[in-house]
């Protein structure tokens, strides 16, 4: 959500977001038209970039979790805002100061495929693969799909207080998945053949 009527701050030392990612593949050949395969992809999330908000109303542009205070100006005075935000300023029924640390971002991405590849000989060829993996954290996918074209304006630190206890699995996360394709060739004459072919895949519901 951008601030109605005026411009948006910006922390001075914004960052760009990144993801960080690596891989691990083997492969070892059985048969001269058969191998197998293992292969490990790992997907961490670094900086997001967020509107984010001290009271609900009034909000700024930063890295959540991360960067230097700063102090910004609202209708009621100067708050310090950035990594530690009170959200409300003050509970209503004790007339106390509430103070709510901002989360880093956590987007843990881990998947292990085994894989098994019988490359084309006597007229067939055929593939399997079997992948589990799990997403983990406390920040969906970015850009999210309800808010697609608003990447970095999602309703997800509008608030440090809706921010607890979001560690889990995340709505993307599918630990299952099978694919198997196959394909067979029935020669006709010495220039003209036949090629028939199979697919199938399967995904584990989400958790």
């Amino acid at each position: 959500m951008a601030q109605v009527g005026g411009a948006t701050p910006v922390a001075p030392d914004l960052k760009g977001a990144y993801v960080d990612q690596f891989n691990v593949q083997l492969q070892y050949e059985i048969l001269s038209d058969l191998s197998v395969g293992f292969e490990y992809l790992g997907r961490r999330q670094s900086w997001i970039i967020e509107d984010m908000s001290s009271d609900g109303a009034n909000f700024f542009i930063a890295n959540p979790g991360y960067g230097k205070t700063f102090t910004q100006t609202l209708p009621d005075g100067s708050v310090t805002t950035n990594n530690r935000r009170r959200s409300p300023p003050v509970d209503p029924a004790t007339g106390r100061t509430i103070t709510a640390q901002v989360p880093k971002p956590q987007r843990s991405y881990d998947a292990i495929t085994v894989s098994m590849t019988k490359n084309f000989s006597k007229n067939w060829l055929a593939q399997v693969s079997y992948t589990w993996s799990q997403l983990y954290g406390t920040t969906p996918a970015i850009p999210r799909r309800d808010r697609a074209a608003e990447p970095g304006q999602t309703t997800e630190y509008d608030l440090a207080t809706l921010m607890s206890n979001r560690t889990g699995w995340l709505p993307a996360d599918v630990p299952h998945a099978i694919k198997v394709y196959g394909a067979y060739t029935w020669p006709v004459s010495p220039r003209f053949s036949l090629t028939g072919g199979v697919a199938f895949n399967a995904l584990s519901a989400p958790r």
